[in-house]
């Protein structure tokens, strides 16, 4: 598989909880399974952008939404509890 540039994309793995659906949109939580984190999505489009930046196809610029390396933005609380843990 390849991004439209014609770079080839490394594959990566998503575990995705739909917990709610309002407003005609999901919410939930995505985790990368490859980096091991997770983040809370607000809408479909939100989620899709996660998956996006995790494939790198984004300019680092372009960001529109929570991102992964956001600090609390959408930490689960059991992924803070576990940090808090290890430091």
């Amino acid at each position: 598989m390849s991004d439209p540039a014609g770079k080839p994309m490394d594959p990566a793995s998503f575990l995705i909880q739909v917990q709610f659906r309002q407003n005609a949109t999901w919410q939930g939580s995505i985790q990368w399974l490859d980096k091991k984190k997770t983040q809370r999505f607000r809408s479909t489009l939100e989620l899709i952008q996660l998956m996006d930046s995790a494939l790198d196809s984004r300019g680092p610029d372009e960001k529109a939404f929570a991102g992964w390396d956001d600090s609390d933005a959408g930490t689960v609380p059991a992924q803070k509890q576990e940090e808090k843990e290890n430091a």
